[in-house]
């Protein structure tokens, strides 16, 4: 099973998956929902980018904040857990 990005524009995603339909009914299943989990997990990276800053100092009155690093999180979502790497102040 894979998730491919197809297109990101306009505030519009369109993905892709691929789901083996080898196998007992339910090994099928189960590669579905697999898929489906893989798929939700994908769109919800995609949702959490725009939130993220952009890397640049953030400023708190006269205190500037840079930017340390690049962290990699993991999230928990209702397609399971996943990691997205966000900019850490």
């Amino acid at each position: 099973m894979k998730t491919t990005v197809v297109s990101h524009q306009d505030g519009t995603v369109r993905l892709q998956i691929d789901i083996d339909m080898s196998g007992s009914m339910l090994a099928v299943e189960e590669g579905i929902q697999d898929a489906v989990h893989d798929l939700g997990r994908a769109a919800t990276g995609l949702a959490l980018a725009p939130f993220d800053t952009d890397g640049s100092p953030v400023m708190t009155g006269p205190v500037k904040w840079p930017r340390r690093c690049r962290n990699l999180k993991t999230y928990q979502t209702p397609y399971g857990g996943m990691s997205v790497e966000r900019n850490v102040y």
